[in-house]
């Protein structure tokens, strides 16, 4: 199975969100998770709102 995830981080002290994209391969028959991509995201469409 690939996840395509999109991971939004927020700093508190500038108020900046970074939109990153990352790609994970899981095969669960060998109980292996591997991390094939993390990288920013081109498109930083989504607006995070701190809690």
């Amino acid at each position: 199975m690939k996840y395509y995830l999109k991971v939004q981080a927020f700093n508190k002290t500038s108020g900046e969100v970074k939109v990153f994209e990352a790609v994970v391969v899981v095969k669960p028959w060998l109980r292996k998770k591997e991390l094939v991509q993390f990288a920013p995201s081109q498109k930083t469409t989504a607006i995070l709102q701190p809690v």
